[in-house]
């Protein structure tokens, strides 16, 4: 999967660019990454955060289970 035109989030920096997702893994982040006939997601205009936690889930998950 192919994530194009997102605002980048990363901890030291924040930049217009792509993102490519192999087997559930980031495998490359830049600009102008070209397509190897995968899914390609236009995030124009959207946030795109690798890394980032989902603390809604986990903290219901953890108060689930005490």
């Amino acid at each position: 999967m192919l994530i194009k035109n997102g605002c980048i989030v990363l901890e030291d920096r924040i930049f217009k660019g792509d993102l490519r997702i192999k087997d559930a893994v980031i495998t490359e982040i830049g600009a102008d990454l070209l397509s190897d006939l995968e899914d390609v997601i236009d995030a124009n205009g959207l946030y795109v955060c690798p890394g980032f936690v989902d603390n809604i889930n986990i903290q219901e998950y953890s108060e689930s289970n005490f």
